[in-house]
């Protein structure tokens, strides 16, 4: 039997209390393959793994919490700027309103990524200015 663990903030990067546990649970069933899906904070400790894992872990997915913002640090200083009409469809899309499906479609097959378009300025002062008014 395969069995995937889903484990966060634990084993196999720290030692004690659940991962302590996870690592006696994964040994002492040689006869089933594990499958781990681990969550950390941290990239850097991509592959820094404190305990010694047992050959019945067959795969391993890292999965760090600041991997997207260290991608996006070199976009992050990008100044993109939206027409009123683009904002405003953007504004309607984040209200769950019934947006501008067209001018939206229009924006991203334009070239704008949404990573852009989600971290600029524009957006976040859009957002604050709605959730104010609503």
């Amino acid at each position: 039997m395969k069995v995937c663990l889903i484990l966060e903030g634990s084993y196999p990067y720290v030692h004690g209390g659940v991962s302590s546990w996870t690592q006696n649970f994964i040994k002492n069933q040689p006869d089933h393959e594990f499958v781990l899906w681990v969550i950390g904070a941290h990239e850097r400790d991509r592959g820094n793994f404190v305990y010694e894992l047992p050959s019945n872990i067959v795969e391993i997915h890292e999965v760090f919490l600041d991997s997207p913002l260290l991608h996006m640090a070199d976009r992050r200083s990008r100044a993109i700027t939206l027409p009123d009409t683009q904002a405003n469809a953007l504004g309607h899309l984040f209200m769950g309103d019934n947006p501008d499906w067209r001018t939206l479609i229009d924006l991203f097959q334009s070239g704008a990524n949404s990573q852009d378009v989600l971290m600029s300025r524009v957006f976040f002062e859009m957002v604050t200015k709605l959730c104010r008014e609503k």
